[in-house]
């Protein structure tokens, strides 16, 4: 019995080690350098690719992520893309910050939501999109302890031309990052020196 209740102090103790779960502050970036197909990269979630919804279409530039048909007749138009934590992580995201520029036909206003329930309930930011490049940023308290997908979605209105554009670039999404609390390789090393030790000393 003595040697059963050591035996449990010294997982107990050195169990601690290593196993504590860590936040990590990340910040990922949407350059568009090469096309919405360029996505940031970060251990422990996965940023998907920007996808155009309804009939949004596509305006070649270089260097950012440009669109028309906002209007979006007769679908709604749009953009969508999601964040995805890993198995055992859990996210928060806490600011959006992007800049954004539209033709003088363009989308005078932008609406952009964020969900983690499918859409049940939703998260909103809007803004004025101007006609030379600007910044816009939103500060975020209520996405927190993120499990699931996180889905984004990105609307423009009052387009007066279908050929009318909005541009975005450098969407930068940033927040925390926690990792499940899994023991080190270290500490299960530990964990048998230490209960090899109590059983020697008992024999």
């Amino acid at each position: 019995m003595k040697i059963a209740n050591l035996l449990a102090c010294a997982v107990m103790g050195l169990g601690s080690i290593g196993s504590v779960a860590q936040a990590a502050p990340f910040t990922g970036v949407y350059q568009f350098t090469s096309g919405p197909t360029e996505v940031p990269v970060q251990t422990g979630m996965t940023f998907g690719e920007f996808t155009r919804l309804g009939d949004l279409q596509p305006v070649s530039t270089t260097g950012d992520f440009t669109n028309s048909n906002w209007n979006g007749n007769p679908d709604p138009a749009g953009i969508e893309f999601v964040l995805t934590p890993d198995s055992g992580y859990v996210l928060d995201i806490t600011g959006i910050e992007f800049r954004s520029a539209r033709s003088s036909d363009g989308p005078t206003f932008g609406q952009l939501l964020v969900s983690v329930d499918g859409f049940t309930t939703a998260s909103q930011f809007t803004w004025n999109p101007p006609t030379s490049i600007g910044t816009s940023t939103w500060d975020l308290a209520d996405l927190t302890n993120i499990t699931g997908p996180a889905i984004f979605r990105i609307y423009g209105y009052n387009s007066t031309s279908d050929s009318g554009t909005l541009s975005l670039d450098d969407f930068t999404i940033s927040g925390n990052l926690v990792g499940s609390a899994v023991p080190e390789p270290t500490t299960f090393g530990l964990l048998s020196i230490a209960a090899l030790g109590i059983l020697r000393r008992h024999r």
